[in-house]
């Protein structure tokens, strides 16, 4: 049976217009103008001129739960792949926080694995806020070269009081133990770094990618900096994609 998303305006990601979406066998057949005609092999949806857009990537969700900082009373639970695709999200990377130790890697790759089981293409980093980095295979290295859902190190907390204390050096190895599993394991290789609110702020990471040899190699585009000073990010993924309309909207994600 094939379906029809017709009266859709819809972003891919740019914006394309209003347009019928034609599905069948779990992915899309064919984007048209829109058409009044369909035949009864097509099951018909109305769009109602309501926005189509791409799934979202968020590339940092602690899926395994975070808090835990107020005691244990303050954990937060698992998130399921219903609530993430509910809010558009369709690919995600899930990463440990400060609590490295009632949590594991270990978790974030089971947890990865059941939510790309359910829909949502989930990835993960290796390690946490703090050093030695917590793996599942004893290292860096052949965490990111054998499992196929590792894409880097994260997430590695800098000028904050919950985390390790990180050195240039320290930051340095890790962008190029990273860049060279990375490449040998064919992927981009990322490092996710948590900036808290510390006197030391962005000084370390300015440090290091100013070295003129390496900076684009080992670090250009390769460490992906989170900047979260007192602040508590909430997304609501459907108001983000109908914030530049002025009534109001629902979105569908394809």
């Amino acid at each position: 049976m094939l379906h029809v998303i017709k009266n859709v305006v819809l972003y891919a990601p740019e914006y394309i217009g209003l347009r019928d979406i034609i599905v069948g066998g779990g992915e899309i057949l064919e984007i048209s103008t829109p058409n009044n005609t369909y035949n009864d092999v097509f099951t018909v949806t109305d769009g109602e001129e309501n926005i189509l857009v791409p799934g979202f990537v968020d590339g940092l969700v602690h899926i395994v739960g975070g808090g835990g900082e107020g005691g244990f009373g303050n954990r937060t639970i698992e998130i399921t792949a219903k609530e993430m695709l509910s809010a558009g999200i369709t690919c995600a990377a899930g990463a440990l926080g400060t609590d490295s130790i009632t949590r594991s890697v270990e978790n974030l790759l089971g947890k990865s694995r059941e939510l790309t089981e359910q829909g949502v293409c989930t990835y993960f980093y290796t390690g946490s806020y703090h050093l030695p980095p917590c793996t599942i295979t004893g290292s860096i290295e052949r965490d990111i070269l054998y499992l196929p859902d590792a894409i880097g190190l994260g997430e590695l907390a800098l000028s904050d009081h919950r985390g390790s204390v990180v050195s240039f050096n320290d930051l340095y190895s890790i962008g190029r133990r990273v860049r060279t599993s990375a490449s040998l394991a064919g992927k981009t290789g990322v490092v996710l770094c948590h900036l808290g609110d510390g006197e030391e702020q962005l000084s370390l990471l300015r440090e290091v990618v100013e070295i003129p040899t390496y900076r684009r190699v080992f670090f250009g585009q390769r460490i992906l900096i989170e900047i979260r000073p007192c602040l508590t990010r909430v997304f609501n993924m459907r108001l983000m994609a109908a914030s530049s309309i002025s009534r109001p909207v629902q979105t569908l994600v394809y």
